[in-house]
C-alpha cells in the first residue's frame, strides 16, 4: 500500500511540474507553441550532430571510474564489458519499476560470474557516493557564486537534506557504531529487517575495503570531477544547438544546480523534474522560455536514445548468459525489500 501511495504522489508531483513548465514556456497559448516550434525547427544541425555523438562518450567517461573501482576489489572484467553493462543499465533505468533499476542491473551484471554481490554493490555504491558528494559540493559552490540568483528557500533545504544524507552514509561506512546500534535495536524483530541487516553487514564489510585505500577514494573523486566537467560540456553543446552565444562559464554555474535538482527523487523516471530543472535554472540566466525548454527536450531525447542503444546492445549481453528474467527477479526483490522498509 505504501508503495502505491508513493507512486501516486510522485506521479502527481511529476504532473504538477510538467504543468509548471508548460506555464513557464507559455504553452497554454498559441504564441508559446509557435515560439517553441520555431526554436526547434531552427536548430543548428552541426551542433545537433555533435550533441548526439556525445551520447556514448559520456557513458565511456562514466565507465572509467566504475572499471577502476571494480579492479580495486579484484573484479577481473574488461573495460569493454563494463562499458556495455553501463549502456545496458541505461536501458533498464527506463523499463524497470525500481527507481535505481539501472544500478541494480549493473551490480547483477558485475557479480553474476562469481556471485560476489556484496562486493559488486559496494563498487557501485562507492562509485555513486563519490559522484553524489562531488555534485553536492559543485552545486553548493555554484549557488554560493551566484547567490543573488540561488538564495532560494526550497533549494537551500534540499542542499541541507543532501548534506545530512551524505554525512550519514559516510558515517555508516567509517564508523561501525551506527550500524551496531541499529542492529541491536532492530535485529530479531522481523524477517525482512533481519535480511536487510544481513545484506547491509555484507555490503558494509565490502565497502570498508575502500576505507583505508585513500588513493582509490581520491582517484574516484578525480574521476567524478572529470565526469562533471564533460557533463557540463554536454549541456553546453546541447544549448548551442538552439542558441549560438551560450557562455560556457555560465554553464559551469548552472549545470551543477540543474543536475542536483534532477537527482531529487520527486517524480517517476525524472519526468517533470528534469524539465523543471532546466527551465527554472536557465531562466535565471536569461534564457528565453522556449530555448530553455528546447534544451530540456533535447536532453530528454538523448536520454531516450541512450536507453534505445542499451536495448539494441542487450542481445549481446544476453549471449553472455545474462537474461532479463534473472535481472528483473533481482530488481523486484530489491524493490520488495525497499517497500517493506
Amino acid at each position: 500500500m505504501k508503495k502505491v501511495v508513493s507512486l501516486f504522489v510522485r506521479l502527481v508531483i511529476g504532473f504538477v511540474l510538467v504543468v509548471y513548465v508548460c506555464y513557464a514556456a507559455n504553452l497554454f497559448s498559441d504564441d508559446g507553441w509557435i515560439a517553441l516550434f520555431s526554436t526547434l525547427t531552427s536548430a543548428d544541425t552541426g551542433w545537433l550532430l555533435l550533441a548526439f555523438l556525445y551520447i556514448p562518450f559520456i557513458d565511456f567517461i562514466s565507465t572509467i571510474k566504475w572499471h577502476y573501482l571494480a579492479r580495486k576489489l579484484n573484479f577481473r572484467v574488461s573495460f569493454f564489458r563494463l562499458f556495455v553493462f553501463y549502456i545496458v543499465g541505461r536501458f533498464f533505468n527506463l523499463v524497470l519499476p525500481s527507481s535505481i533499476g539501472g544500478d541494480i542491473v549493473r551490480v547483477h551484471l558485475l557479480a553474476r560470474e562469481n556471485k560476489r554481490y556484496a562486493q559488486a554493490a559496494a563498487v557501485v555504491f562507492v562509485e555513486r557516493l563519490t559522484g553524489v558528494i562531488t555534485l553536492v559540493i559543485f552545486a553548493i559552490l555554484a549557488a554560493f557564486i551566484a547567490l543573488e540568483k540561488f538564495n532560494i528557500q526550497w533549494l537551500n533545504i534540499a542542499f541541507l537534506i543532501a548534506i545530512i544524507g551524505v554525512f550519514l552514509l559516510v558515517w555508516l561506512i567509517i564508523d561501525d557504531r551506527l550500524f551496531y546500534f541499529a542492529e541491536k535495536l532492530f535485529k530479531g524483530r522481523n524477517r525482512i529487517i533481519d535480511e536487510i541487516l544481513l545484506k547491509t553487514a555484507k555490503f558494509k564489510e565490502a565497502a570498508t575495503q575502500y576505507r583505508n585505500d585513500t588513493k582509490s577514494i581520491i582517484l574516484a573523486f578525480v574521476y567524478s570531477l572529470v565526469f562533471y566537467f564533460f557533463a557540463i560540456f554536454n549541456v553546453w553543446v546541447t544549448a548551442m544547438v538552439f542558441q549560438n552565444d551560450v557562455s560556457l562559464t555560465s554553464m559551469f554555474i548552472a549545470v551543477p544546480i540543474i543536475m542536483f535538482i534532477m537527482n531529487i527523487p520527486l517524480s517517476v523516471g525524472g519526468i517533470g523534474i528534469m524539465e523543471f530543472a532546466y527551465t527554472f535554472v536557465l531562466s535565471l540566466f536569461g534564457f528565453a522560455p522556449e530555448i530553455a525548454l528546447s534544451i530540456a527536450l533535447l536532453m530528454r531525447l538523448k536520454t531516450l536514445i541512450a536507453a534505445a542503444i542499451g536495448a539494441c546492445i542487450y542481445p549481446l549481453v544476453n549471449s553472455w548468459g545474462v537474461n532479463f528474467d534473472e535481472i528483473n527477479s533481482d530488481t523486484l526483490t530489491e524493490d520488495k525489500v525497499k517497500s517493506k522498509m
